[in-house]
């Protein structure tokens, strides 16, 4: 997964290392279970990425 900005960088990437390994762990599951649901809405672990819960 790459998002690069216009100077090269990887914005997701530059983000996710600065976590703590609880919200790396957190974003790794819920990207490993939106990469096999076909219907996102309704899904809990969606929901913890929020900015509130970090």
């Amino acid at each position: 997964m790459d998002y690069c900005s216009e100077a090269g960088n990887d914005l997701i990437e530059e983000w996710y290392l600065r976590q703590p390994a609880a919200v790396q762990a957190d974003f790794d599951v819920t990207l490993k279970n939106l990469s096999i649901a076909e219907d996102w809405r309704g899904l809990t672990s969606f929901k913890t990425l929020a900015r509130w819960s970090l």
